[in-house]
């Protein structure tokens, strides 16, 4: 990945402090969900993706869930 600080704000501490990951799908697929009637629907793969997000804490004694979206094409947590 090269330079892995190079996408890090220069004005923020990273150490011991909050995260926000977003992950895209590729070519902006929309394979974790669909959108109609302004309502979000969860494919397969997006209702996996909610669960092991809701698991991450149990897993990771440091991580703290404060809140996430399982967009069509993107996730933010």
């Amino acid at each position: 990945m090269g330079d892995r600080h190079a996408f890090r704000a220069r004005w923020h501490d990273y150490n011991e402090g909050i995260y926000f990951i977003t992950i895209c799908s590729y070519k902006k697929s929309h394979i974790f969900g669909k959108i109609e009637n302004d309502r979000f629907y969860p494919s397969e793969l997006g209702e996996i993706i909610n669960e092991q997000i809701q698991l991450l804490p149990g897993f990771y004694n440091d991580v703290e869930l404060l809140n996430y979206v399982v967009m069509p094409n993107h996730i933010h947590f």
